[in-house]
């Protein structure tokens, strides 16, 4: 049975016209978004019949996955809900009225994932998302070794006995995958639970991080099933 959320926040290099005005460093503005953007996971994790909420804009625009206050990477890299700090931690934006972005972008995707968990029992929301297997200024942390997965979860008892399933699986298929490491938990609202899912863009993408590598469609096919399996966990 189907209780599966896909959540892909970070996958667009969108950002509002109208607010195109706040960013005054086009070439770390530029830097950020090819090497930040989640490029292409609304494909990877789009499966048939299984509701996805995928945010239209850019996290370098509105991250919707921050905190609003308190937000640790917001106060050591300038990168909470409004990214003012780029991929190298040079100063490239403005922020004329963050109550605005809250109102209008960030508060309203937050309801969507709100409205669409209270439409199924006992949803998972699954938080789809790549990282790059290398270390820029604003990484939180420094590492020469990286896997083709990582797993995150915040310890409930599904969570661990999904995750648990999720490394099982990948792992027979031959990949190197983490749980909680390098990056850890799994975004979530309303006490839903719910599972991080982490692919290595080195896996799908060129050196470039725009153009899909000759193996990217059997990626494509090793996540797509893997989500099909979990839905009927």
């Amino acid at each position: 049975m189907n209780n599966i959320i896909l959540h892909i926040p970070h996958s667009s290099k969108q950002i509002p016209h109208e607010f195109m005005s706040e960013y005054f460093n086009g070439v770390e503005l530029d830097e950020t978004l090819l090497k930040l953007t989640d490029i292409f996971t609304d494909e990877l994790f789009s499966v048939d019949d299984i509701p996805k909420v995928v945010f239209p804009y850019s996290r370098v625009f509105c991250d919707v996955e921050r905190f609003i206050e308190n937000e640790p990477m917001e106060e050591k890299y300038g990168q909470g809900v409004c990214y003012t700090k780029g991929v190298n931690l040079k100063p490239f934006r403005r922020v004329v009225d963050k109550n605005i972005i809250l109102f209008n972008y960030y508060n309203p995707h937050t309801l969507n994932v709100k409205t669409a968990i209270h439409k199924i029992d006992n949803p998972l929301i699954i938080d789809c998302h790549s990282f790059s297997n290398e270390v820029y200024s604003c990484t939180p942390f420094n590492t020469t070794e990286f896997p083709d997965f990582i797993i995150g979860h915040n310890n409930s008892e599904r969570e661990i006995r999904i995750s648990d399933f999720i490394y099982t699986h990948l792992v027979r298929l031959g990949f190197d995958v983490r749980v909680n490491h390098l990056y850890s938990g799994s975004y979530t609202i309303a006490n839903c639970d719910s599972i991080m899912i982490e692919v290595n863009k080195n896996l799908y993408l060129k050196n470039d991080f725009l153009t899909k590598k000759v193996d990217y469609y059997k990626i494509d096919n090793t996540i797509k099933s893997l989500i099909r399996k979990i839905s009927y966990l």
